[in-house]
């Protein structure tokens, strides 16, 4: 029986069957195996990718699948299966799917993931459990599918890769306390300023006013005490300005002033307890004037130092539905 965190709202509904399946290179595979198998159980399976509005009461026979959880509408006691599978392909089917491009495609995924994870449910099948207990797997009672291998992955851009190295950590469903993992600095904003003059994006000419020289990423994030250790380097002339760090989602973080005064690379580590879901954003930002030095980001490495005491049960979804 699978552990779940009852954390995203839902009204209650009339579906009695819902799958959410979110975005990965085997997501075809998968709605073809689904749909091959709700037929051999007399179900129809529906896909639907906004608000479904139509209700056809109790004795309905169809299973309805979507990418997105706020999306399905379940009964009392409905059965819910949430299918969070190839999360490093996440970010790539998700532009697929949506038509977002870049970084927008990488915040919608990840916002796809934590609130599906975050979703009530009777089953949750992830990368680490088909490792753990095979393919075979059933949704509902009753109700079984074999699980497509993971798709074979092409090319990949950096920032494909930054993503995948990112949503590694929900491998196994909600990340554990003590779990890490790395941004890439190639997942982050950087100043404007003087861009088509670098040979890398990350590396700034800090002269100028005061004002931010990266941030980011906007990712989604399980509420929780998240630690960040931001990585930099500075040449001497550099370092001898100050620099704010700010960690959290929108005006609500934890920020931390330093002056380096020396040239080198530097780890700034700053914690914030995430109390709701939203975008996060780890911001470097000049504070002072400075009239020339040299700044370099190398990406953060993340900690969850505590997850939310979310309020874990048992699921007993679906008990009573045929």
């Amino acid at each position: 029986m699978a552990e779940i965190c009852v954390m995203v709202e839902q009204k209650q509904g009339w579906m009695t069957r819902c799958i959410v399946l979110t975005p990965s290179a085997s997501w075809s595979e998968w709605v073809n195996r689904l749909a091959a198998a709700a037929e051999r159980h007399n179900f129809k399976l529906v896909v639907f990718h906004d608000d479904c509005q139509e209700d056809w009461g109790p004795d309905d026979n169809r299973i309805f699948l979507t990418s997105n959880p706020k999306f399905i509408q379940p009964a009392a006691m409905a059965h819910v299966a949430l299918i969070v599978v190839d999360v490093q392909t996440a970010a790539p089917q998700t532009s697929v799917m949506t038509g977002a491009q870049g970084r927008d495609a990488v915040i919608d995924a990840s916002r796809l993931l934590v609130e599906t994870l975050l979703t009530p449910a009777s089953c949750i099948v992830t990368d680490g459990s088909l490792a753990s207990t095979g393919r075979q797997v059933e949704l509902f009672p009753g109700f079984s599918v074999e699980a497509p291998e993971p798709a074979m992955i092409g090319a990949q851009s950096d920032l494909d890769r930054a993503s995948a190295a990112a949503f590694e950590v929900y491998r196994n469903g909600l990340p554990p306390t003590g779990a890490t993992f790395e941004w890439s600095h190639n997942l982050f904003l950087y100043d404007p300023r003087r861009r088509d003059e670098r040979i890398n994006i990350q590396e700034l000419d800090m002269t100028g006013g005061p004002r931010s020289l990266v941030h980011g990423p906007d990712m989604i994030l399980p509420p929780g005490e998240w630690e960040v250790a931001a990585q930099f380097s500075m040449d001497l002339a550099g370092s001898v300005h100050g620099l704010r760090i700010e960690w959290g989602i929108g005006d609500d973080f934890t920020s931390f002033d330093v002056t380096p005064s020396r040239e080198g690379v530097f780890k700034l580590t700053i914690s914030h307890i995430f109390t709701s879901v939203g975008p996060v954003e780890l911001r470097v930002k000049l504070t002072e004037g400075c009239m020339g030095g040299y700044f370099e980001f190398h990406g953060a490495r993340l900690k969850l130092i505590q997850a939310n005491s979310f309020s874990r049960v048992l699921s007993a979804i679906g008990q009573d539905i045929p």
